[in-house]
């Protein structure tokens, strides 16, 4: 038996690995159980979906507790929030409506010298694509990265966003991506 320290006691029998991630949906109460794995960049990430996990009877009320990072063994080595993978629909006036089930990993906010406010998001998905979503006022662009080779996959997100240099620093900021490319 496993108590969670929101009070939740995990029925019996339940497969909880060491590195799993274990979170309450906040909406629903319910206990999540996500398999970790490690990304290209180094990045804890979720693999695949989630499994709701069969509680026992609750011990205390439910409060839900703020999300805190997770740490690595090590403490100097890269840390990611804990992020749900969630659906999610983005709808374009030019260009198809993109549906997947993904996680926001790094995202932005700036206004522009038109008078605008712009936005950039980049989504993962639980298939390991990037979804690479740029908004403003009047459109919304949504690009989808393929997996690939991790360095062609974030040179395309910065393709996605014209290589605009507050990008840049968003993504070497938040996903520590460095944009050097050795050649033999």
């Amino acid at each position: 038996m496993i108590v969670i320290d929101q009070g939740f006691v995990i029925a019996p029998g339940e497969a909880i690995q060491p590195g799993d991630l274990v979170v309450i949906d906040q909406g629903t109460g319910k206990l999540r159980r996500f398999v970790m794995g490690v990304d290209a960049n180094g990045f804890r990430v979720p693999r695949g979906s989630y499994t709701d996990l069969e509680t026992g009877e609750l011990c205390m009320p439910y409060r839900p507790a703020p999300l805190s990072p997770l740490r690595h063994e090590n403490e100097n080595e890269k840390v990611t929030p804990t992020v749900e993978m969630k659906p999610t629909k983005i709808t374009q006036r030019r260009g198809p409506t993109v549906k997947f089930t993904g996680a926001v990993i790094a995202k932005g906010e700036f206004p522009t010298r038109q008078g605008f406010d712009m936005r950039m998001e980049v989504y993962q998905t639980e298939g390991g694509a990037y979804v690479a979503v740029t908004t403003t006022d009047v459109e919304t662009r949504a690009v989808v990265i393929e997996p690939a080779d991790p360095m062609d996959m974030q040179c395309a997100v910065m393709d996605a966003f014209d290589w605009h240099d507050r990008a840049r620093t968003m993504l070497r900021d938040q996903l520590k991506w460095k944009f050097v490319r050795e050649v033999s």
